[in-house]
């Protein structure tokens, strides 16, 4: 999120009610409670009204559970990409236990549901090369002038890992949980 706003993008998030004013502090326009175990949630409705006239906006990136594909669909416009950010799960079973091929996955993501899966995994060394360049032109000067940082809630030394994972899992967290080597880890 803190990437689009330095490039003037609109960003519009969904989240837990307790994390929108988080979200609007490192640059959300719009921010839209949603709780993905609250099936009556509609958040359709919301984001074409912030995109005017239920244009649907150019990008969805979603880490939702598959049964929300459908949805994230519906909110991007026509020609507007939608983008499965942990989607390995949609990947046909002959292919999850190795590396698929970049264009088989491809292929049958798009032509399935009209969706990619955020990652390098499924790219060829070209692709990837041509991301890297684009990272290294565009993002890397941010993150060098300081307007790009990661948002750290917590460190935690490895052996205390099974507490980071209850911050985890409880939600309460708002950026990164880190896990650092004993030897580094530094209060």
């Amino acid at each position: 999120m803190i990437i689009y706003y330095n490039f003037s993008i609109k960003v519009i998030v969904t989240a837990g009610s307790d994390k929108l004013e988080f979200c609007k502090t490192i640059g959300a326009d719009a921010c839209i409670s949603f709780n993905y175990k609250d099936k009556e949630d509609d958040f359709i409705e919301r984001v074409n009204r912030e995109t005017g006239a239920n244009k649907g906006v150019d990008v969805v990136l979603s880490s939702l559970l598959i049964e929300y594909m459908a949805r994230n669909h519906a909110c991007v416009k026509q020609g507007g990409t939608v983008i499965k950010i942990n989607g390995c799960w949609m990947l046909p079973k002959d292919t999850r236990a190795s590396t698929p091929q970049a264009k088989k996955v491809n292929s049958e993501l798009q032509a399935n549901f009209n969706i990619g899966v955020a990652g390098f995994r499924f790219r060829n060394l070209e692709e990837r090369a041509k991301v890297v360049e684009e990272v290294k032109k565009h993002v890397w000067p941010l993150i060098e002038a300081g307007k790009v940082k990661p948002v750290v809630h917590h460190r935690f030394p490895f052996a205390k890992a099974a507490e980071a994972h209850r911050l985890m899992e409880s939600g309460k967290h708002f950026g990164k949980i880190l896990l650092i080597p004993n030897d580094r880890f530094e209060n």
